[in-house]
């Protein structure tokens, strides 16, 4: 096989370039003026992997393997250095040139240096080509370009992520603000703006000393040193005016502590609820009124970089702490040991390569697992790190927001508490505390709906006014207390008797009401002859020995000639003095269109 060692060789040079040649570094190739190689050095074969046996006699371009530019793109063989400078006869420097060697081997990237040999005869033209292996500069360089790109990306997110937090900032009806640990202003919605009646440019940079009262910035700065003292949320309830209207507000004001990834406090977030309607319910229900808004803000921010295989190349210490993981534990893993289970792995992986394949953007919330088994809410953006260039892999964003979703669940559970605790207190209001009767308002309220309704069907309604007699003898006899057990004794036998659609109810003292929906007036005797009797027989016990007592009932009918249901009252109440009148424990009807009492 040819060699160096030849009679060729001893043309281009002594012993001594012969051995030089064969023990340095760099590549060399000689080619004839058919551009095949006549000689070469074992540097050569060894930097573009090829097989000795097949170099001799074969050209640049027939030799297996593919050569590419920096940026990617083909190197056409009528540009290689080595034939341009054939062609041209001039000397070709420092071209930079990349290929995969043959058989499916790794990419070699070469700077290249070509010249014509001298030669006696024209026909005898020889060019000397020589090349070294700058694989390991070119890949830094184009990871330090893909690194670049990876982070211009990012900041471009992190911009369109800013910009839609502030777009959610100024949708919320309330007033929310930021401050530094001194007090100062940083940032505010349009709310916080009509308060002090300032744009946000003329609010930030200043304190609540510069916007409002020296006593209220006095009793806000208390309240941020609480925060900053105790780490922990503050609450603080007053009556505020709007600068912007000068309207008052009773408003319940929220401070949370801001913390940055390394959980160092860096801010105040101020969020104000207007809770003047609520005020006197919130009295009742002081404790357990659950903070309906919050915002984190300041979240960790993880990055990470990964395979086309799904195997992890980088990972920022954000990335790292939101998993639990060192850097290590992550670099070379796949995706898997951050999912509970292998079905949300691969369900994962369908998903996202579906849309980053065509240039988009995967987003989505993920219950994800941490190194020590706990489960996390993780926000995954993914996104290829070069739409060109697939085979580079993807940039993983990820930020923890599993206190957001727990803040979510506790607000539905606070929610579903203050409803039904303002369902309760409702329901007090229309009661009667010591009978549980429905009280006056509550009866005058269904009393108008009743009237209105006999109006328009023209159907029946009546109404008992019921007193019970002599009652100031059983409180001065017995005293309140047991006074008060006749009472709810009445009160329970008028539940007892009443139906469905009536409405026991106790209007003031020892006097009751009752109104009965579609009963006409003898039907209303009926039931408060019933209502008589049964109260007649009661024995309430008072200590050692037990009392009776009897009502005067006063019984009046809706009438068409009625403008309200007033005076339908009225005639009930002139009847029961009547029956007061004549001796007591009675039932009287009252007289049509008879509306007023005897004093």
């Amino acid at each position: 096989m040819p060699s160096f060692v030849g009679s060729q060789m001893r043309h281009l040079g002594s012993t001594f370039l012969e051995k030089l040649l064969r023990s340095a570094g760099e590549g060399v190739l000689v080619l004839d003026g058919n551009r095949r190689i006549t000689h070469y050095n074992p540097a050569a074969c060894r930097i573009l992997g090829l097989d000795e046996a097949s170099v001799i006699g074969s050209t640049l371009d027939e030799l297996e393997g593919t050569y590419i530019r920096e940026d990617g793109t083909g190197f056409p063989p009528m540009q290689f250095p080595a034939y341009v400078a054939l062609r041209t006869g001039q000397a070709c420097h420092d071209v930079t040139m990349g290929l995969h060697r043959p058989n499916g081997g790794s990419r070699v990237w070469i700077t290249v240096n070509a010249d014509i040999l001298p030669a006696r005869r024209k026909s005898a033209t020889r060019v000397f080509v020589m090349f070294n292996d700058i694989t390991a500069h070119i890949d830094t360089k184009i990871r330090l370009r893909d690194v670049l790109r990876a982070r211009e990306q990012l900041f471009r997110d992190l911009e369109q992520s800013e910009a839609r937090m502030r777009s959610v900032l100024q949708t919320i009806p309330s007033p929310v603000w930021l401050k530094n640990l001194e007090g100062v202003y940083l940032s505010c919605n349009a709310e916080f703006e009509r308060f002090f009646n300032a744009t946000e440019k003329h609010i930030i940079g200043k304190t609540d000393f510069d916007l409002t009262t020296p006593e209220a910035a006095a009793l806000f700065q208390a309240a941020d040193q609480q925060v900053i003292k105790l780490g922990e949320t503050v609450r603080i309830e007053r009556w505020v005016t709007y600068a912007s209207d000068q309207h008052r507000a009773f408003m319940s004001i929220v401070k949370l502590p801001v913390r940055d990834s390394a959980g160092t406090m860096t801010g105040i977030l101020g969020i104000a609820h207007d809770m003047t309607e609520k005020k006197q319910a919130e009295d009742r229900l002081n404790g357990l009124m659950a903070y309906k808004e919050a915002i984190v803000t300041n979240a960790p921010i993880g990055l990470a970089v990964y395979a086309a295989d799904r195997h992890c190349n980088e990972a920022n210490p954000a990335y790292c702490e939101i998993f639990g993981y060192t850097e290590a534990e992550l670099i070379g893993k796949t995706s898997r040991i951050l999912f509970r289970d292998d079905a949300g792995f691969e369900e994962f992986g369908r998903k996202i390569w579906s849309i980053v394949a065509r240039g988009g953007t995967y987003t989505a919330d993920l219950p994800m697992r941490r190194h020590d088994g706990s489960e996390i809410w993780a926000r995954t953006v993914v996104h290829l790190i070069d739409i060109k260039r697939p085979d580079l892999g993807v940039i993983v964003i990820v930020t923890d927001i599993t206190a957001q979703k727990t803040l979510e669940l506790d607000l539905q559970h606070s929610n579903a508490e203050l409803q039904n605790l303002t369902g309760r207190l409702q329901a007090m209001a229309r009661t009667d505390p010591l009978t549980e009767l429905a009280n006056r308002r509550a009866f005058i309220e269904a009393a108008e709906i009743e009237f209105l309704r006999c109006k328009r069907f023209k159907s029946a309604a009546s109404v008992l006014l019921i007193d019970i007699d002599h009652f100031k003898k059983v409180n001065d006899t017995y005293g309140h207390e047991i006074g008060d057990r006749g009472l709810v004794a009445l009160a329970s036998t008028l539940k007892g008797i009443a139906r469905a659609t009536d409405m026991p109810a106790r209007f003031g003292g020892e006097e009751f009401v009752m109104l009965l929906s579609g009963t006409d007036g003898p039907g209303a005797v009926e039931l408060a002859e019933r209502i008589r009797g049964e109260v007649a027989a009661l024995s309430i016990p008072s200590g050692r020995d037990h009392f009776g007592m009897t009502v005067s009932i006063g019984v009046a009918s809706f009438e068409a000639a009625d403008d309200a249901w007033s005076e339908a009252l009225a005639r009930a109440d002139a009847a029961m003095y009547r029956a007061k009148a004549l001796g007591r424990n009675r039932v009287v009807m009252a007289d049509p269109h008879r509306s007023t009492s005897p004093g």
